[in-house]
C-alpha cells in the first residue's frame, strides 16, 4: 500500500506545491532547511491542513481531492503522527495519553487500556505508566508520543522531527529506539527532519523540500553522490557548481557567469547544463598563490571557520563560494581568521561533472 501526495496549498505567503510517493515498508525522510515547508506538508496529509488542488491517496484510498469534493476527516485517515511539539495531553498519565490512540479508532475503554499497556512496555517507558507529561524528560516524552501514534493501528506513521530539543544521550537511546520501530512497522513510514544525520541513519529514501518544492529525491547514496541544489551538496558534504560544459576532448570546463572550474572527464556534450562537484577534503588552502599541478586555482577570502573533532571547515568567499577542510594542525600553521585571503587549489580529477 503506497502513499501518493500531490500537496498544493497556501499558508499565508508560503505556497506549497510539493509531489512524492512513498512506499508500505520503507522510511522515506522527508529532508529540508527551516521554512522550507515540511511541518505544512505532514499537517496537510494528515488532514489539518486542506488541499487547494491535488491529492491524497493511500493505496486504492483518496484521502482528499479536492476536484472531486473528497476530504476525509483526519481520525479516518488511519495515520499515526508524531507532531514536532508532541501535544500531550497535559491532563492525562502517560498510559492515558498512549489509550487515546485506540480510543479514537473506537476500542473500549478497557481494551484501549490492555493495548496502552503494551505499547508503553514495548517502547521502555512502563515505569512511568502513571507520571503525567510535566514530569517527563524530553526522551521519554517522544517515546510517549510515538507508542500513542502505534498503539492507534495506523497505515501510515508520521514522525515530524522526533529528535528535536533532545541532548546527546537521549538523542541516542531515541534512535536506537525508532530505529528498530520503524524496522518493525509494515505500513508507509515518514521521517521529516532538517538534520542530514538523522535522515541517513534512519531512511531508505530521501525526499528534499526546498522553498514548498521537492527539489531531488532517490537513495540516501543516490542523493549523496549527486546532489542536484546547493543545500543537498552541503548537507552531504559537497561543493556545487552549476554552468554549462565547454570541452575539450576528454576533459571540459564547466563556465558560469563569473568563473569556469576544470574537469578531468565529462560524458555530457558541449553546452549543456551540467552540476560540478568536489569534496572539501580535496581542495587544499594556501596564502599564497600556488604553483605545481593544480588546474583549478581560486582566490577568496575566509567567511567562515568550523572546527569538529579533527577537522577544520572553512567556508570561503570566491567566485564560486566553495568549502574546504583541514587539519587542526593546518589553522594554526596557517593562522586563517575571518576575512583572511587564502588561495584554494584542487586537481581536475577531483571534480565530478554530471546532467543538471
Amino acid at each position: 500500500m503506497n502513499l501518493l501526495a500531490d500537496v498544493r496549498l497556501r499558508a499565508g505567503s508560503f505556497r506549497l506545491a510539493a509531489r512524492f510517493e512513498a512506499a508500505a515498508g520503507e522510511t522515506l525522510a522527508l529532508l529540508g532547511p527551516n521554512g522550507a515547508g515540511k511541518s505544512t506538508l505532514v499537517r496537510a496529509i494528515a488532514g489539518l491542513a486542506p488541499l487547494e488542488e491535488g491529492e491524497i491517496v493511500l493505496g486504492e484510498a483518496v484521502l482528499e481531492r479536492p476536484r472531486d469534493g473528497v476530504r476525509l476527516p483526519p481520525p479516518e485517515r488511519r495515520m499515526g503522527v508524531v507532531f514536532q511539539d508532541l501535544l500531550l495531553f497535559p491532563h492525562l498519565s502517560v498510559r492515558d495519553n498512549v489509550a487515546y490512540g485506540p480510543r479514537s479508532r473506537g476500542r473500549g475503554a478497557g481494551e484501549a487500556r490492555r493495548i496502552a499497556a503494551e505499547w508503553v512496555e514495548r517502547l521502555e517507558i512502563g515505569h512511568r505508566a502513571s507520571a503525567f507529561p510535566a514530569s517527563l524528560s524530553g526522551g521519554e516524552a517522544r517515546r510517549v508520543a510515538l507508542a500513542r501514534a502505534l498503539a492507534s493501528e495506523p497505515e501510515t506513521l508520521l514522525l515530524d522531527e522526533p529528535l528535536a530539543s533532545l541532548d546527546v544521550e537521549a538523542v541516542r537511546s531515541v534512535t536506537r529506539l525508532l530505529r528498530a520501530t520503524l524496522a518493525s512497522f509494515g505500513g508507509v513510514k515518514i521521517l521529516v527532519t532538517h538534520r542530514p544525520v538523522e535522515a541517513l541513519a534512519l531512511a531508505d529514501r530521501l525526499a528534499i523540500l526546498e522553498a514548498g518544492e521537492i527539489v531531488q529525491t532517490g537513495r540516501p547514496a543516490e542523493v549523496s553522490r549527486r546532489p542536484l541544489t546547493r543545500y543537498v551538496a552541503s548537507f552531504v558534504g559537497l561543493n556545487l557548481v552549476r554552468g554549462v560544459v565547454r570541452r575539450d576532448g576528454p576533459q571540459a570546463d564547466v563556465r558560469w557567469e563569473g568563473g569556469e572550474i576544470r574537469a578531468a572527464r565529462c560524458e555530457e556534450p558541449d553546452g549543456a547544463d551540467v552540476m560540478a562537484t568536489v569534496h572539501p577534503r580535496s581542495i587544499a588552502v594556501s596564502l599564497e598563490r600556488p604553483g605545481g599541478s593544480p588546474r583549478n586555482v581560486i582566490r577568496g577570502r575566509v567567511g567562515s571557520i568550523d572546527v569538529s573533532a579533527g577537522s577544520v571547515r572553512i567556508g570561503v568567499d570566491a567566485r564560486p563560494p566553495l568549502f574546504a577542510e583541514i587539519t587542526p594542525e593546518a589553522l594554526s600553521e596557517l593562522r586563517l581568521a575571518e576575512g583572511t585571503e587564502v588561495w584554494l587549489s584542487f586537481k581536475a580529477a577531483e571534480v565530478e561533472v554530471y546532467a543538471g
